[in-house]
């Protein structure tokens, strides 16, 4: 699906059809993007591993994708006054993997974390952006007058019990179920998803 970004309306317009993006869109763009970001990464880590890497440089360029796909997500799920609005939970969502990416690149290269590993690593810490557009969405919805949510499970061999178990739980009111990419299913009692930060789970509102 062709689509840009139009700063002075805060929208992502569809080219084919010019109207912004519908919510099913904006979800594919979402897939999209993050799969874009995660390739990126993995060519990323295999730059690492050649023979005089910048360690450094790599850890920076990775940072900097990481808070970037952030904001993209953040703005494409509920609008620029939204996400300003919501600012602050976002810049925490960002500084919560800086946290985990803060020496990664030097045990990549020292070979503490295989490749292997670290590649899925590094798809988790830009998958961990999906937070930041449901928490944004989330907020849209409420605003548009949605009261509740339903946690929508990918479906795949991947899928794991405690999404699985919110899946069925069927609408709940908004706030009960965390935001998927965020690690997070229910908020109380809290229940984590199995694959961490790279769940692909969606909800629904109404």
């Amino acid at each position: 699906m062709p689509w840009r970004y139009e700063e002075e309306s805060a929208s992502f317009i569809n080219l084919e059809t010019g109207d912004r993006l519908t919510p099913s869109e904006a979800e594919d763009l979402v897939d999209d993007l993050v799969e874009r970001f995660q390739d990126d990464a993995e060519d990323m880590i295999n730059n690492l591993l050649d023979e005089d890497p910048d360690v450094a440089a790599f850890e920076r360029d990775l940072s900097e994708r990481v808070r970037r796909l952030f904001i993209i997500l953040a703005i494409l799920g509920g609008g620029v006054a939204i996400y300003t609005s919501l600012r602050a939970q976002v810049e925490r969502q960002i500084q919560k993997q800086y946290l985990y990416l803060d020496r990664f690149a030097k045990q990549v290269y020292e070979g503490v974390v295989p490749s292997g590993s670290a590649i899925n690593r590094a798809k988790m810490y830009i998958n961990s952006a999906r937070g930041a557009y449901w928490l944004t969405r989330t907020e849209a919805e409420r605003q548009r007058g949605m009261v509740e949510e339903k946690w929508l499970v990918i479906g795949d061999e991947h899928s794991c019990s405690p999404c699985m178990e919110a899946g069925g739980m069927g609408y709940q009111p908004i706030g009960t179920f965390g935001q998927p990419g965020s690690g997070i299913v229910l908020r109380s009692p809290t229940t984590v998803c199995a694959g961490l930060t790279s769940c692909r789970c969606k909800k629904r509102f109404r």
